[in-house]
């Protein structure tokens, strides 16, 4: 696995490295909790959120999540994390917010998931979830929970499916999209047992719309 991922899209760029250290990356994320989520939640999700992001917390998931951390010019900017196809753990310093990197961000760990997976899922906390939407990710369920002084923690939860993607970046219509799918269809068909068809992928594909004409592959396994 490499360390660092450059995205194209930065002026500046942005790299994802992945981190060692989970005092590190707790000390990023409890910074961002401490000043931005009690503009949004109540003091006892506030807590819930930093007991569930400790460095105690982190160091245990480790062993099976991607953790990176956001950097900028070589200044440490924020954190993300993926586990199979869930984006967690998503955090912008303050000092940073309002510049674009939450959703540079996101366009680096939503391309990894989506070289293995068709959809990529995520918890939505109040403070992103219109980001998330602009993103192209549809809400699938609302979530209630109660912290221990008796506080409610609500949320989201959000998907993205690969083909919301396409959508989202406005690259084609939903009915150019719609007709796509169509003829995808209609070529697994056509291959019939000769193609090893595997559910997960079934909307593993690109699509691009230039001047009118589709561009296009698939991945067969």
């Amino acid at each position: 696995m490499k360390d660092f991922v450059k995205s194209d899209l930065l002026e500046s760029d942005i790299e994802l490295k992945l981190a060692d250290c989970p005092e590190q990356v707790s000390a990023i994320v409890r910074e961002t909790i401490q000043k931005v989520y009690p503009h949004y939640y109540p003091s006892g999700a506030v807590q819930f959120f930093l007991d569930l992001h400790s460095e105690a917390r982190i160091k245990e998931v480790m062993s099976y999540e991607e953790i990176y951390l956001a950097m900028v010019q070589e200044n440490i900017i924020g954190t993300g994390s993926i586990r199979k196809n869930e984006i967690c753990r998503l955090f912008i310093l303050p000092e940073y917010q309002g510049k674009g990197y939450g959703s540079r961000l996101m366009d680096l760990l939503e391309a990894r998931i989506f070289e293995n997976y068709p959809k990529v899922h995520i918890d939505a906390s109040f403070p992103a979830e219109s980001m998330y939407l602009r993103r192209g990710y549809q809400i699938i369920s609302y979530e209630k929970m109660e912290t221990e002084n008796g506080d409610f923690l609500c949320y989201h939860t959000m998907e993205k499916e690969q083909a919301n993607e396409v959508l989202a970046k406005g690259e084609i219509s939903q009915s150019q999209y719609d007709a796509l799918q169509r003829d995808l269809d209609e070529i697994i068909d056509d291959l019939g047992e000769y193609v090893r068809y595997n559910e997960r992928d079934k909307l593993k594909f690109e699509g691009k719309c230039k001047n009118g004409n589709f561009k296009y592959k698939r991945n067969y396994q």
